[in-house]
């Protein structure tokens, strides 16, 4: 796109504050940035391209002798340039010199362009950092007017709209599951916070699945914000012989099966409908109860008459929906929790607080969603699939700092970073997490032993 002279001011959400490529992003910073057309130049000795800015979500360029300037808003992340030139001017020159300039400003969105890899002194770009010519590739953007002069806040607020959210959800729990968002769901901005409509299945069954079945103690807990009056609505569970925390036109229940339906209720609160409500349902093996949670108090709890604990099924926990019934949900959801013990009401309340009883990575939580928490993903590779099994650091090479890196990201070091891809990499035992197995794996494909 071909803006006039005068549009030199450039603000954009993404990569910076310096240019980035795909094979090159470890050196900027996601974040708000600001610069000239001017500067987004790099005079490199041998004149090439440059200004490219990588994980872009909107890019804006004002001129402060006009009214109104423009903002691009890309529906996913893609690549944006601002520059004086184009990408013949660029291909014409040796070097800077040569290089023709224009008082016009050429604005690209673009999907992605290939790594450098190390260009003509080295190895060749690396197979991940480089387009597939075998598939079509599309993105959208949105081009926005603005009034001269508004500032990041009021940019990002009038790029929001046009963006689409990422189609995964990153648990908080020491788990660390990445959880899809599939069709029959629905992500949308709610002021600061991402709201889910719809239903979620959540495919880590040989992890939770033990929690919530037998007889073990487990609490379930959602934010949610009821916005119909179907008979039947459903939050959590696993089925309508395992267990169900959900809401009717008159009551909220929580009840296990244990052979037969175990089920605690209390009345729906008078301001019930289009407003956020703090819900859980506890199992308490210990004294053989179950009760039901509403904003702040315990409302119902029952005594079981059966003692065998709550019976298994094959289902995945499902939010928003029964995987056993098909009964799904008039809700949008915020949080889903689950605890491997039944928490008190004091420790409930405290979820909702800056100071939690049980923190995200605490061992009590099993699974911890915030649907305004997204994974760290490349858009560019989802969805993610394992690149080189055990390289955790991403380093293409598979060696006892691996090993050492995922440990201490097990133990919990807040130094240990472990990226999306590196996680998927470090699972090299199938088993839905992340944990000392994996150590153990990676130093048998070290080894060269088997894994099993």
């Amino acid at each position: 796109m071909t803006l006039p002279k005068g549009f030199e001011e450039v603000t954009w959400y993404g990569n910076g504050p310096v240019e980035t490529m795909l094979d090159r992003m470890t050196n900027g910073r996601l974040g708000v940035w600001h610069n000239t057309v001017s500067g987004m130049f790099y005079p490199y000795m041998k004149a090439d391209d440059c200004g490219t800015m990588t994980k872009t979500k909107w890019m804006a360029v004002q001129n402060p002798n006009t009214k109104t300037s423009v903002l691009v808003a890309a529906e996913s992340s893609v690549e944006a340039c601002a520059l004086h030139m184009t990408a013949e001017d660029l291909q014409g020159a040796n070097h800077t010199y040569e290089v023709k300039t224009h008082d016009e400003t050429y604005l690209s969105m673009n999907y992605a362009s290939m790594g450098t890899g190390s260009a003509t002194c080295g190895q060749a770009t690396l197979d991940q950092y480089t387009l597939s010519k075998d598939r079509a590739y599309e993105w959208a953007y949105t081009i926005i007017p603005i009034p001269t002069g508004s500032d990041d806040e009021a940019m990002n607020e009038a790029a929001k709209p046009y963006r689409r959210l990422p189609q995964s959800v990153q648990d908080q729990s020491s788990n660390h599951f990445v959880i899809p968002i599939p069709e029959s769901a629905k992500l949308e901005t709610s002021g600061d916070q991402v709201l889910m409509s719809g239903a979620v299945p959540v495919p880590f069954s040989s992890t939770i699945g033990p929690v919530v079945e037998g007889k073990n103690s487990f609490t379930v807990e959602v934010n949610v914000m009821p916005t119909g009056t179907q008979e039947y609505n459903q939050f959590v569970g696993k089925g309508d012989t395992t267990f169900t925390l959900r809401c009717t036109n008159r009551s909220v229940d929580f009840f296990i099966y244990d052979g037969a339906w175990q089920m605690t209720s209390c009345d729906l609160p008078s301001d019930w409908l289009n407003k956020m409500h703090q819900v859980a349902g506890i199992y308490d093996a210990a004294s053989n109860t179950v009760s039901v949670y509403v904003d702040g108090r315990i409302q119902g709890t029952k005594q079981l008459t059966g003692g065998s604990g709550t019976n298994r099924s094959g289902y995945n926990l499902t939010i928003g929906a029964c995987p056993d019934t098909g009964r799904n949900s008039q809700a949008k959801f915020a949080t889903v929790r689950l605890y491997n013990k039944a928490l008190s009401e004091t420790e409930i309340a405290a979820q909702n607080t800056a100071s939690p009883a049980y923190a995200p990575e605490d061992k009590a939580v099993v699974l911890w969603i915030d649907f305004s928490k997204q994974p760290d993903i490349p858009e560019i590779d989802t969805p993610l699939e394992m690149k080189l099994r055990g390289d955790v650091n991403e380093d293409d090479v598979v060696d006892v700092s691996d090993a050492v890196l995922l440990a201490r990201f097990c133990a919990e070091d807040s130094k240990a970073v472990v990226t999306a891809q590196g996680k998927i990499n470090a699972a090299v035992i199938d088993d839905g997490k992340i944990d000392a197995a994996d150590v153990t794996g990676i130093l048998k494909i070290i080894a060269k032993l088997p894994l099993t």
